[in-house]
């Protein structure tokens, strides 16, 4: 990624911008210093936003926060965000994508077996293009503090998400079927229980850590 040239000219201090670069936000102050003095105040500056991007990385990821209808007795809710493993690691880590979900309280009877259903639109690029999918999900459990889903249609595992109306998040889980085999015997390889949670996507884009390989 190319980068914007800093230049400093000595007139009065007007305005402090914030530029993406590198994966990163840097801080683009106007001094009404000049030469070397004003070289050291950027070096401080830059020290100062290192640290704070550092910090950033460690920090603990913001969650992707639930929208209700009605607080005491939703009838419909949205989240979007991007699923993460709790505790990544090589064998466990996603493929990048994007999610939109939305939960109706109504109306699940004939696409899914329910009368509350959820929608589940996943967006990931693909090959220089986006691929976009949607799917139905069954919920099993629709109460004043949380709404729970469950999808079996994966050779190896069911997976099972759970919306908690109280903190507004969402949390899965993927339970591997204890006879399923898949492909080459691939079911194996996974673990018997892997627990995901969703994380709001501006916060993944600007802080996500890839796992080293």
């Amino acid at each position: 990624m190319s980068r914007r040239k800093l230049q400093f000219q000595p007139e009065p201090t007007r305005h402090v911008f914030a530029s993406w670069w590198g994966g990163q936000v840097v801080l683009i102050l106007q001094s009404d210093c000049g030469g070397i003095i004003c070289m050291k105040v950027w070096n401080s500056i830059t020290m100062v936003v290192l640290a704070a991007s550092a910090c950033a990385q460690t920090a603990k990821p913001k969650l992707a926060e639930l929208y209700t209808d009605d607080v005491r007795n939703p009838i419909y809710l949205k989240v979007d965000g991007v699923w993460e493993p709790d505790h990544s690691t090589k064998q466990n880590e996603l493929v990048f994508a994007v999610v939109s979900i939305q939960c109706y309280r109504h109306g699940g009877k004939d696409s899914v077996g329910s009368d509350p259903f959820c929608v589940v639109a996943t967006a990931m690029p693909i090959a220089g293009t986006l691929s976009v999918d949607a799917n139905f999900l069954k919920v099993i459990e629709w109460n004043a503090k949380e709404i729970i889903t469950l999808d079996d249609s994966a050779d190896c595992v069911t997976s099972q998400n759970t919306f908690d109306l109280t903190s507004k998040t969402v949390v899965g889980m993927d339970i591997r079927k204890p006879n399923a085999k898949g492909f080459l015997d691939s079911c194996k390889l996974l673990p018997d229980r892997q627990t995901y949670y969703l994380r709001e996507k501006v916060d993944y884009s600007l802080y996500h850590v890839p796992v080293k390989k």
